[in-house]
């Protein structure tokens, strides 16, 4: 389950609030991969689906994850006893 996000945009994105700078099919996407994330409660289960392309960041401390939306785009987040948390949407190779 998700606990917390980042910044609001990527809160917006969760409950599906439209965000005038970001493509609706963008979103559309992001908001499902969160959907995903929400709904895990071990974090081996966003390894599927494979699209996913779940993995770990590196240095980050504590351990930070993250899953593709498309080529640009990830969600970030922390894993902790079954939650995510600082969930962010972001293009993090800029």
């Amino acid at each position: 389950m998700i606990k917390t996000f980042c910044d609001t945009v990527s809160e917006d994105i969760f409950h599906g609030r439209r965000i005038r700078r970001l493509d609706a099919k963008l979103a559309k996407k992001a908001r499902r991969r969160m959907e995903l994330l929400n709904a895990a409660t071990r974090i081996e289960e966003m390894y599927f689906p494979p699209s996913n392309r779940f993995h770990t960041l590196q240095g980050f401390q504590p351990t930070r994850y993250a899953i593709r939306v498309n080529s640009q785009w990830r969600i970030t987040f922390e894993w902790q006893d079954g939650h995510a948390f600082d969930v962010c949407f972001e293009d993090y190779h800029s």
